[in-house]
């Protein structure tokens, strides 16, 4: 749903926005088909239906609207007192002011905590990042990640939570001096809403300024927020998760790109309203306790693997970036060929029944390759017999198979060939006619 764009505004770190002009009404209602969180279901609560009598119609300030769902009243935008109804001050929220009717020193203040960082479940994402390549090309000018070639990129979730007394608004971002960004894709951000910091002994040796989301997590009600108008409510969170690798733009850059990082301790830190832009009861609980990290030594993946495993070397079996072998009876034998981009259909076999069942890697050319670059096969599971494997012959025009053991021997793979049969003529055989 969309709202009024606000009018340029007047930016003033940790204060509110002075705005030029009478501002937009901003309503919080919800539509008929919003939906509420698990943690909100029951009656009376933010987008649930109105509680019957003799209980409490609504929760809190809340009413009940004619569609007998609960919402919240209007709330007027505004930049000083004189844009407020009688009765009503200017209070702060975010970078925003709403019309509340209290006195001045009651006015209700805004407080952001964000949560320790959670590693993704497959924390490591190698890409390589092309300078021709126009989304590469603005991610390395944006400082997204070090520089051109493969990269290697630390990928994490944290929440944010607002548990102060104001809701936060930022509004948009194309109406507001507040530090903001464009996206490669042309989209206008608030920029260093969150900051990701890996760090040791001698200071911050990753460093990533995160944009301010403007979708909504799973557990938040969405609406009215959206990308034309920023928020988030006051008791609700924001999940700032990674960005899917299958989404092309990810413009967010929510990663560290630790290519660069030498093996060792580190700790991974994460702070909301890191310059303080935003005024906040409460700066404390910005960054939350740090994350211990060991960075291992990314070594080829034929490295023996350590014990136990370091999950930034892969939370499983198929993922892992260590303890791989040639599923051949020569390790050292070449590649297999194929022509690119047909399909190639195998026969695999093993002396252990085991092994066809177990999850192994399909490379492009002769070397071991990294999870995120190994070539699709379909299953990972195949019976015994002719034709029980395929895949789709990579750009190089060779590929290996890898197995996660160090005695892969009695695993083979062969390609299946068909011999081309012209088909017989349906009258072959009889005479012409005179």
């Amino acid at each position: 749903m969309g709202y009024p764009r606000l009018v340029r505004a007047l930016f003033l770190p940790s204060v509110l926005l002075g705005l030029a002009t009478c501002l937009p009404e901003f309503d919080p209602d919800l539509d008929a088909g919003a939906t509420a969180s698990t943690e909100l279901d029951a009656c009376g609560s933010q987008g649930r239906p109105c509680c019957a009598p003799p209980n409490a119609a609504c929760q809190g300030s809340l009413l009940c609207s004619q569609d007998q769902l609960c919402v919240r009243q209007p709330v007027l935008l505004c930049s000083d007192d004189t844009d407020c109804r009688e009765g009503e001050v200017c209070c702060p929220a975010g970078l925003i002011g709403t019309c509340e009717a209290l006195a001045r020193e009651a006015c209700p203040v805004l407080d952001l905590a964000a949560t320790t960082p959670v590693l993704d479940a497959d924390p490591i994402e190698v890409r390589v990042f092309d300078p021709l390549v126009e989304s590469d090309r603005c991610l390395i000018e944006r400082g997204c990640v070090g520089g051109p070639g493969r990269r290697r990129l630390l990928r994490f979730s944290t929440t944010v939570d607002n548990v102060g007394e104001a809701d936060l608004l930022l509004g948009s971002p194309l109406d507001a001096l507040a530090p903001t960004l464009d996206t490669c894709a042309g989209e206008p951000r608030f920029a260093a809403f969150l900051r990701y910091e890996l760090i040791d002994s001698t200071g911050t040796l990753a460093r990533q300024d995160v944009p301010a989301a403007c979708t909504t997590g799973a557990s938040q009600l969405a609406l009215p927020f959206d990308c034309d108008f920023q928020g988030l409510w006051r008791d609700f969170s924001q999940l700032y998760g990674p960005t899917s690798v299958f989404d092309e733009r990810q413009d967010d850059c929510r990663w560290l790109d630790i290519t660069d990082v030498l093996p060792g301790d580190y700790t991974l830190r994460v702070t909301v309203n890191p310059e303080g832009t935003l005024r906040e009861s409460n700066l404390g609980n910005n960054t939350p306790q740090e994350l211990p990290l060991a960075v291992p030594a990314f070594a080829p993946a034929t490295a023996p693997c350590p014990d136990p495993l370091n999950p930034l070397l892969g939370s499983n079996t198929i993922n892992r970036e260590c303890g791989w072998a040639r599923a051949d009876a020569a390790p050292d034998a070449p590649a297999t060929p194929c022509n690119p981009d047909e399909l190639v259909t195998l026969t695999c076999s093993s002396a252990d029944p085991a092994i066809l069942c177990s999850d192994y890697r399909v490379c492009d050319g002769a070397g071991i390759c990294f999870f995120r670059e190994a070539v699709d096969y379909g299953s990972a599971c195949y019976t015994f017999g002719s034709g029980n494997a395929a895949l789709i012959c990579p750009p190089a025009g060779q590929y290996t198979f890898w197995l996660p053991s160090d005695d892969p021997a009695g695993f083979a793979c062969t390609p299946d060939f068909v011999a081309f049969e012209p088909p017989v003529a349906p009258d072959a055989g009889l005479p012409a006619e005179p």
